[in-house]
C-alpha cells in the first residue's frame, strides 16, 4: 500500500468533476453487485458459468480488494487480503478437484459470488458517499469521514492509490487559475 494515513484536510476535497467521476464509479460498481445478484444461479451451480464476465470481475475485485479492506478498515495489511481471497480459492478449487474431479462447484461459487457482491458494494457505497461528501483523497475514506463528520471529528485521510488523487490536484489548480 503506498503512502501513509494523512491528517485531515492535508489532501485536496474532489471538485465538480472529481464528484462526478467518483459518482460514475460508484455506480458502476453498483451495476457488477447488480449482475453478481442477477447471475446467482449460474454462479452457484454446479457448472461453471460460461464467458469471460466472471474472470473480469474477480481479476478487478482481487485488484481493488486490499485498498477495501486496508484503506476502508485504517489498516496497514498490504496485498495480504488480495493473496489471502485467490489462497483461498485456489485452495477450495484444488480440494474440488480432489473430491469430486471437477474444479468448479456450487459451494465455491457461492464464496465468489459473496465475495465479489461485498468487494463492489463496499467500492460502490464508497464512491457515491465520497462524491456525496467531497471525501479528500481515496474513496474507500469515506465511510470513516461520514462517521468523522457524524461525530464531529476528523478522518486520517490516504491519498488514491489510482487516478482521483491526479485528477483532484488537476481540478484544482485549474480552479485556481481561472479564479486569478
Amino acid at each position: 500500500m503506498s503512502g501513509e494515513y494523512q491528517a485531515s484536510g492535508t489532501l485536496p476535497p474532489p471538485g465538480p468533476l472529481g464528484r462526478l467521476v467518483r459518482a460514475g464509479l460508484g455506480l458502476g460498481c453498483l451495476a457488477v453487485v447488480r449482475s453478481v445478484v442477477e447471475g446467482w444461479a449460474a454462479l452457484t451451480g454446479a457448472v461453471l458459468p460460461p464467458g469471460i464476465g466472471l474472470w473480469i470481475i474477480v481479476a478487478l475485485g482481487l485488484y481493488a480488494f486490499p485498498y477495501v479492506v486496508s484503506l476502508g478498515f485504517t489498516r496497514r495489511s498490504s496485498r495480504l487480503p488480495r493473496w489471502a481471497a485467490l489462497a483461498l480459492g485456489i485452495g477450495w478449487a484444488a480440494l474440488n478437484l480432489a473430491l469430486t474431479g471437477a474444479v468448479w462447484s456450487a459451494g465455491l461459487g457461492w464464496a465468489i459470488a459473496v465475495w465479489a457482491a461485498y468487494t463492489f458494494g463496499h467500492l460502490g457505497v464508497s464512491f457515491l458517499l465520497a462524491a456525496l461528501l467531497a471525501t479528500p483523497g481515496c474513496e474507500m475514506r469515506a465511510i470513516a469521514h461520514l462517521l468523522a463528520r457524524l461525530r464531529s471529528g476528523n478522518a486520517l485521510e490516504h491519498a488514491c492509490p489510482g487516478l482521483l488523487d491526479p485528477l483532484d490536484r488537476w481540478e484544482l489548480g485549474r480552479s485556481s487559475r481561472i479564479a486569478s
